[in-house]
């Protein structure tokens, strides 16, 4: 079996560091190991990376569609598309994925969408072809019952978590402070976590700033030197974050400071489950997939979205609990080797991939 996994943006800093860019590299690694994998991406510079059994080719697109870094046009797509058995795209509503449609339609090939939130111009504006995929796969409950309209194809796989990257450290202690690890954009809800910081939560936040003016709204917020940014951690860092925090925290909204409406936000909460790899409890907000990821009051808290007072009760839980938060972490630990792997995941994709291809 020939896979051929597609997505407009790749986990770097050359490209976009995200959640989804990293869940789409791990997962066709994951993939690699059971079957023939190549993960074609889209960069300014054409590359070709090998990452274990992996093969990640970096095109250089002709431009980008409105300048929107998730849509590239490529030429070459044709030619990708011939030598796979199946092709899965990391996004529904993108260009990228109305040509993979056509491609796979001419060549018989079979087409499978994952949909991570990502979005940009596409034709599905004007006429909803991806109703003819194959398949869907959904990292989450949330996201199936979102796009219910493909009830008859879709499938939930949650995502997994790198377990020799995330995993509690020894020698690492606990300490008096709460971490949150994500891009700083508006819906993440960053601002409601530093209000509920307050001046006396030690807060560090980890994330790379892709939005400006959001940014210089939080730190007009910061009320003390108790809340910290951290913009250029690498793995290491953000584990030894995860591992030496009382908790880490999610607080994901719907409807931003700014008025905007995001109904698509956290199809997969993965450094949620990347926290609890790590043996850390987990503060989420009822927002996306969120509360799938989370058992309330046992591996963590889940709490209304918009909150600071909601978000403060917790956060002071877990400092003022510290042997119930370890309890917690102990338990979020477990629940991530059970649900969150990407040995799990794949195989259950790789089932998905064979039924359609046995179906021809």
């Amino acid at each position: 079996m020939k896979v051929l996994c597609v997505s407009s943006t790749y986990f770097d800093d050359n490209s976009m560091i995200g959640g989804g860019e990293r869940a789409t590299e791990e997962y066709s690694c994951a993939l690699s190991k059971k079957a023939e994998t190549t993960l074609l991406v889209f960069g300014r510079k054409k590359m070709n990376i090998k990452r274990d059994t992996l093969d990640i080719v970096v095109e250089k697109p002709l431009f980008w569609i409105k300048g929107n870094i998730f849509n590239p046009f490529y030429l070459g797509l044709a030619e990708y598309v011939k030598k796979a058995d199946v092709v899965h795209c990391f996004a529904r509503r993108v260009f990228v994925a109305n040509v993979l449609q056509l491609l796979c339609g001419i060549y018989g090939k079979k087409l499978v969408y994952s949909e991570f939130g990502i979005g940009g111009f596409n034709l599905t504006a004007f006429y909803d072809f991806t109703k003819f995929a194959d398949a869907f796969i959904f990292p989450s409950e949330f996201g199936a019952k979102r796009y219910s309209q493909y009830s008859k194809i879709s499938n939930v796989v949650y995502l997994g978590v790198n377990m020799e990257k995330f995993h509690p450290q020894k020698g690492v202690e606990r300490e008096d402070k709460i971490v949150y690890v994500g891009r700083l954009l508006p819906q993440k809800g960053v601002n409601y976590l530093i209000e509920a910081a307050g001046s006396d939560i030690p807060l560090e936040l980890y994330g790379r700033v892709y939005d400006r003016e959001f940014y210089a709204y939080l730190k007009t917020l910061v009320r003390g030197d108790n809340v910290k940014f951290i913009h250029d951690a690498d793995d290491a860092v953000i584990r030894g974050a995860y591992n030496s925090a009382r908790a880490s925290v999610l607080p994901s909204v719907y409807n931003t400071y700014n008025g905007r409406h995001h109904g698509g936000t956290e199809y997969f909460g993965l450094v949620v489950a990347e926290a609890m790899a790590c043996g850390a409890p987990v503060i989420v907000t009822r927002a996306g997939s969120l509360p799938e990821l989370v058992e309330e009051g046992v591996s963590g808290f889940v709490v209304e979205p918009n909150s600071p007072a909601a978000l403060r009760e917790k956060m002071l839980y877990m400092l003022n609990n510290r042997n119930r938060a370890a309890e917690m972490g102990k338990a979020a630990r477990k629940r991530a080797l059970e649900n969150f792997t990407w040995d799990r995941t794949a195989l259950e994709t790789i089932k998905i991939y064979s039924r359609l291809l046995g179906a021809k």
